[in-house]
C-alpha cells in the first residue's frame, strides 16, 4: 500500500494552521517529518497521530485552564526579551542630565540579569521631553521601570 505524503503547506491548509507553526511543530518533535530533499514530508500516519495527540490533550484541559511558567524558566532560558519607550514631560536639561546619569550608573552595574541589555536615551529640549528606550531581560526592565519611576517621584517631590 501506497504511503501518502503532504508537504508543510499542505499540512498547514489541512489544520488551518500558518505553515511556519507547522515547521516549528517539526523542529521541536512534536509531529514527525521526513525529509525528502531540501523538504519536510508528513505522512497521513504522523498526521493522524498529531491531530490525535493535539485532540486528546485539548480534552484533557478544562476550558478554564491555563499554564503558569515559572519565573526561573523564563528568566534563565533567555526566551523573553522585552521592549519599553518612557517618555518624561516637563523635564528640564539638568534633570535630564541627572536621570540619564543615574540610569547608566545603573546599567554600568551589570547585573548577570542585565546580560545584552541596551538603554538609550534622547532629550528633545524644545518640548523638554526626555526618552528613555530600553530593551532587556525581564528583571532588566523591572530595575529600570522602578528606577525610572523612583527617579521621577523624588523630582516631582523637588519640584513642588
Amino acid at each position: 500500500m501506497e504511503e501518502k505524503y503532504y508537504t508543510i503547506t499542505q499540512v498547514a491548509e489541512k489544520l488551518n494552521l500558518h505553515h511556519k507553526t507547522i515547521r516549528n511543530f517539526i523542529n521541536s518533535g512534536r509531529l514527525n517529518a521526513t525529509r525528502v530533499g531540501k523538504q519536510w514530508r508528513v505522512t497521513q500516519e504522523d498526521l493522524d497521530l498529531f491531530v490525535q495527540s493535539r485532540e486528546s490533550s485539548e480534552q484533557n484541559e478544562s476550558s478554564d485552564s491555563f499554564t503558569i511558567l515559572k519565573q526561573p524558566e523564563i528568566l534563565s532560558g533567555g526566551r523573553c526579551r522585552v521592549s519599553s519607550v518612557i517618555d518624561l514631560d516637563a523635564i528640564a536639561k539638568n534633570q535630564y542630565m541627572r536621570i540619564s546619569n543615574l540610569l547608566l550608573a545603573v546599567m554600568n552595574g551589570r547585573s548577570p540579569d542585565f546580560q545584552d541589555a541596551t538603554i538609550n536615551m534622547k532629550y528633545y529640549e524644545e518640548e523638554q521631553r526626555m526618552r528613555i528606550f530600553l530593551w532587556g531581560g525581564l528583571k532588566f526592565m523591572e530595575e529600570m521601570l522602578n528606577t525610572v519611576g523612583l527617579l521621577t517621584e523624588e523630582e516631582k517631590g523637588n519640584g513642588e
